[in-house]
């Protein structure tokens, strides 16, 4: 007993605590006959027995302190672990344990964070700072310098035209205003308008000078005051129409002078035709006369250069109305001098008296030499 006692209190070695766990461990696996035998009081023994038995059949003989040790350990739960309770300190410890799993589902969720943010950035954030940058440079740079030198450009020529001044004035205190207000689109419109006035400036600038050309050089030529007078009118309608931006107008009226001069310029004689087998006299029903005995009568004429070639002249057909360009043509004359016409060529098949009319340089009109009532016809 003194040896029991003693063997009691001494340390236990590390044989006897691995056996008891083990024991432990045998009875954890035989649940259904721990709950039986440790339920019912005074069954620890037989509890024991059982124990020695399952060992003795293993081949293993085990001390009975031993065995009562592992009961009494898994009565106490000694060698059952029971995590520490919820909390901080338990999650952040679960988190460094799970790191490998945790580490690698944070980083694929990381990169698709990333990847979306990356797609955000540049299919809608990236525009819209773009266009806020473009926005912020056009209110702050462009639109000012823009607006300011156009403006300029109008005033520099118009010098003396006060409408446009008035206009460009207008413009660009608008787009200042809309600047200040941050407006944008308004800034730009009134700059638009300030574009246009100026394109409206120089294209008028442009036709005045080939207006003013052609009117220098239509006058240098003319003689007579009809020519001057019809020049001088060409110019100032030619001139209003480019000051209010009708390029085309302006355009035509410089033809209308360019034409003018090239008229005055060309000399010729107008001569009575009279070759053979074509008529040198004509005489015609007028248009809406049916039923009168009401004629017309005309003769056949064609400009003749000093080179001795023959010109095609623009001639408007009083019968129609209609402008062509003939080589030959028919004068409207009075009836006494187409008999006179009608008879010298009766005499001996020419016309003698063929000259009709001179048109000299620098003048208008021909100078006739015949009477002439005013009309002229391109077909007969």
């Amino acid at each position: 007993m003194a040896e029991t006692a003693a063997s009691a209190e001494a340390p236990h070695k590390l044989d006897d605590i691995m056996i008891a766990m083990d024991v432990v461990d045998t009875l954890r696996h035989r649940e259904d006959l721990v709950r039986r035998e440790l339920n019912e009081e005074g069954r620890e023994a037989e509890l024991i027995a059982r124990l020695r038995k399952i060992y003795h059949d293993q081949g293993i003989d085990v001390p009975d302190h031993v065995l009562a040790d592992g009961v009494k350990a898994l009565r106490e739960s000694r060698f059952t672990y029971a995590p520490p309770p919820a909390g901080l300190r338990r999650s952040l410890f679960t988190l460094w344990a799970k790191r490998g799993t945790y580490g690698k589902r944070t980083g694929i969720a990381a990169a698709g964070l990333l990847a979306g943010y990356v797609a955000y950035d540049q299919m809608l954030a990236a525009p819209e700072r773009r266009e806020q940058e473009q926005a912020r440079v056009e209110i702050q740079e462009t639109l000012p310098k823009s607006l300011r030198q156009t403006h300029a450009d109008v005033i520099a020529l118009a010098p003396g035209d006060s409408v446009a001044k008035q206009r460009a004035d207008s413009l660009l205190a608008d787009g200042e205003r809309a600047l200040r207000d941050g407006d944008r689109a308004g800034a730009a419109a009134a700059n638009v308008q300030l574009v246009a006035l100026r394109e409206q400036l120089r294209g008028a600038q442009a036709a005045g000078q080939s207006l003013r050309q052609a009117h220098v050089e239509a006058l240098a030529i003319a003689v007579d005051n009809a020519a001057k007078q019809k020049a001088n009118a060409l110019l100032a309608d030619g001139e209003r129409l480019a000051r209010a931006g009708d390029k085309v107008g302006a355009a035509k009226v410089a033809g209308d002078l360019q034409a003018l001069r090239a008229d005055l310029a060309r000399e010729y004689t107008l001569t009575i035709v009279s070759s053979a087998g074509e008529p040198s006299v004509v005489r015609r029903r007028p248009p809406r006369s049916t039923g009168s005995d009401a004629r017309n009568h005309y003769v056949i004429v064609e400009a003749v250069a000093p080179d001795g070639s023959k010109l095609s002249l623009p001639i408007r057909n009083e019968e129609d109305g209609v402008t062509r360009n003939v080589t030959k043509f028919g004068v409207r004359i009075p009836q006494s001098t187409y008999d006179a016409i009608a008879q010298d060529k009766r005499d001996d098949g020419i016309v003698q008296r063929n000259r009709f009319g001179v048109k000299r340089r620098g003048m208008l009109e021909p100078e006739y030499l015949m009477p002439f009532e005013g009309g002229t016809i391109t077909s007969w």
